[in-house]
């Protein structure tokens, strides 16, 4: 039997399927990796990772790439 785990409340992603469709096709990938992009950048945020510079945004971009890398999304920003 597992050991009971405290869930922690990050707060919420919220992905318009519509903008995500459009970029998805400016982007010239899937619909689903487009979400997967959308939803590990936010899941970032939630982390505390932000962007206020083009240093900070290459930093994060480069750890979505390594998220959606690890569980199987082949994505490259190059």
């Amino acid at each position: 039997m597992l050991a009971s785990v405290p869930l922690l409340y990050l707060g919420d992603i919220i992905v318009s399927v519509d903008t995500a469709q459009r970029q998805a096709q400016q982007q010239e990938h899937s619909l689903p990796t487009e979400l997967a992009w959308l939803a590990s950048h936010g899941l970032l945020h939630l982390l505390g990772w932000d962007h206020p510079d083009e240093e900070s945004l290459g930093r994060m971009l480069k750890q979505q790439v390594r998220l959606l890398n690890a569980v199987g999304i082949p994505i490259d920003i190059e």
